[in-house]
């Protein structure tokens, strides 16, 4: 909201309010100079208190009584604009110049105030309370005028008129750009507790993109792991699925396919493979492992923020009839943030 001439229009986005000079009134009465009147809440609607300020000349006469109008351009609606909102409003300050003037007739447009003996006002600032602001985009005007007269009609002395627009909000708005980062990273430890007695680790390898479970026989089962982590600014965290290329048996070749060890750790002389991982949903016990399929399957999780780094493991195991030969599974990894 910005404070004008009636004469001309000058209006901004926000309820913010400027200085108007006060607007010719009729030749008995005086008119206000270097006026200004600025909402504490100038926000739409805001039941709150509003702060004039008379700059200029005062009369010398004393008043009786103080009238504040509220009008507003075209057909006059005041939408929203109001003194009598929640409790009768109180007129205070410099202005009053020690007077005390209480309100006597408040209506949704007008509001009167006066006093017991006549008071010579001085130039200063003056407070209206419980002035409601107005909830439509108008053109609104207060007028100030004291009068001699209790009765707030006759002897008029001065009289100020300020305008002011109510414009549409203007909406500020910003948007953060979502991040993403998925890493993975080799571990060459055992994952999740596996322990079982032959497995092999020390010939193992694992980068970002290979795990090597070593060479394995029907004495000796092979192991190796991976970390994964998700670093995000979704709110509502982010989960890490695994998934293969066929239903059962993923580790393979084109002869062969080993068989899927189910819960159970893959264990020297029986043929199985499987993965194990720390962070799983739902949880995997330690040492518990899962079949590799094709559908994804949840194996890191936070409900908001990042994923800390969180292994997975893949472990293998050969028996006596295990055709000797390279066998390989291909892993696929689905970081899904949720914004």
């Amino acid at each position: 909201m910005r404070l004008r001439h009636k004469t001309g229009r000058l209006a901004t986005a926000a309820l913010v309010l400027a200085i108007s000079s006060g607007i010719a009134s009729p030749a008995s009465a005086a008119t206000w100079t270097g006026t200004s009147l600025t909402p504490v809440d100038p926000s739409r609607t805001a039941v709150t208190t509003w702060n004039g300020v008379v700059g200029g000349a005062v009369s010398a006469t004393a008043v009786r009584c103080i009238k504040l109008t509220i009008s507003a351009e075209g057909a006059g609606v005041t939408t929203g604009f109001a003194f009598n909102s929640g409790s009768t409003s109180a007129l205070t300050g410099a202005l009053l110049n020690g007077g005390t003037f209480a309100s006597t007739t408040v209506t949704a447009t007008s509001a009167t105030f006066t006093s017991a003996g006549a008071v010579g006002l001085v130039a200063g600032g003056f407070a209206v309370s419980n002035v409601q602001n107005p909830s439509t985009a108008d053109e609104y005007f207060l007028k100030v005028e004291t009068f001699t007269n209790v009765n707030c009609i006759a002897g008029l002395t001065d009289d100020t008129t300020l305008g002011f627009v109510v414009t549409s909000n203007v909406l500020v708005s910003t948007h953060v750009d979502p991040t993403l980062v998925f890493t993975v990273t080799g571990l060459n430890a055992s994952c999740n507790g596996q322990v079982v007695a032959g497995v092999n680790l020390v010939d193992n390898t694992a980068s970002s993109t290979a795990v090597s479970l070593g060479n394995i026989n029907a004495a000796v089962a092979g192991a190796g792991s991976q970390n994964l982590s998700v670093t995000t600014n979704a709110a509502g965290g982010a989960s890490v699925y695994v998934r293969s290329l066929f239903a059962t048996t993923n580790l393979r070749n084109a002869a062969w396919s080993f068989a899927d060890s189910g819960a159970v750790p893959p264990a020297p002389g029986v043929e199985g493979f499987g993965y194990t991982a720390a962070n799983a949903n739902p949880a995997l016990g330690s040492n518990v492992f899962k079949t590799l399929t094709n559908v994804n399957a949840r194996v890191a999780y936070s409900a908001a923020g990042n994923v800390a780094a969180t292994c997975i493991g893949f472990q293998a195991s050969a028996s006596a009839g295990t055709p000797a030969g390279d066998y390989t599974a291909t892993v696929i990894y689905t970081a899904v943030p949720v914004f």
